[in-house]
């Protein structure tokens, strides 16, 4: 839980974590890079896999701008976060996530209406035609390609104004959580609500006591037992957002490379042309 005004980037990087390393074969990458006491564990030991602490998130991401990653973070940051109360955002987490070998893209809904309304549509595609790493063959399919085959199957619906998307159940594997966000906070959507057009996120957020969602969940009252955890997509809507997906799949060595070599890592944008577009006008 965070407890300060400060660390829910990475309390929420946390959560991300929490379901993306039990899914990781014992040979990934991220074992030779992170730490020593994140051996993977044998399947003889049955024994949760130890999640990185807060100072060693930091740790990581001061490494990675040693060897390159992120160099206008790093600037930003004065290349030193370790011991400090200094808050991270997508792109930091992205960037201590391409430095363990784990895939990840971080999607900006930004700047104008028309990118700002797809986050809530990408988010339920997400949970109902999202990518499994578990059982499927997208095991191998990168967190961008991914990323952008959504933004394209929301832009396809809006343009045909088909608001009734079919939800998969050929797969019943849990979806690693969505980090999510927005100036000054971020959480973690674990579900998403849909009622007509509007959304409803399910959130992990570390600011709110676990007892609370815990004395929910027990609750004999249907209406009450997700109600700590909603959030409505309208909320956000005026502004700039940013998701991060992140999967099991291993980063090659030269993708590793290629993600450091270009500074910023992977970021794509809803509704990238007219944002393009937008941007050129107040240029003007």
């Amino acid at each position: 839980r965070e407890m300060d005004k400060w660390s829910c980037g990475f309390r929420s990087a946390q959560l991300i974590l929490t379901a993306v390393l039990p899914l990781l074969p014992p040979h990934h990458e991220f074992y030779s890079v992170s730490s020593w006491q994140y051996y993977p564990p044998t399947p003889q030991q049955h024994r949760p896999v130890p999640i990185p602490c807060l100072h060693q998130l930091q740790v990581f991401l001061e490494n990675s701008w040693k060897v390159g990653f992120d160099p206008r973070g790093a600037q930003h940051y004065s290349h030193s976060i370790v011991g400090k109360s200094a808050e991270i955002g997508a792109v930091e987490v992205s960037t201590i996530l391409s430095y363990l070998h784990l895939d990840s893209c971080v999607v900006q809904f930004i700047k104008i209406p028309k990118s700002r309304n797809m986050l809530g549509p990408y988010v339920w595609q997400y949970f109902s035609q999202g990518p499994c790493f578990q059982c499927g063959n997208d095991v191998q399919t990168s967190c961008t390609d991914w990323a952008l085959a959504l933004l394209n199957a929301v832009s396809s619906q809006h343009a045909n104004q088909d608001n009734d998307h079919d939800v998969d159940t050929s797969c019943s594997c849990p979806l690693v959580p969505l980090y999510l966000q927005w100036q000054g906070h971020s959480v973690c959507i674990v579900g998403i609500e849909k009622n007509l057009d509007e959304f409803d996120f399910l959130l992990f957020d570390p600011i709110k006591p676990g007892d609370v969602l815990r004395r929910s969940l027990e609750s004999t009252k249907a209406t009450d037992v997700l109600k700590p955890m909603r959030m409505s997509a309208k909320s956000l809507v005026k502004k700039d957002v940013q998701i991060l997906m992140c999967s099991p799949r291993e980063l090659s060595m030269e993708e590793r490379n290629v993600i450091c070599n270009q500074g910023g890592g992977n970021v794509v944008t809803a509704a990238a042309t007219a944002v393009i577009q937008y941007r050129q006008k107040q240029q003007r």
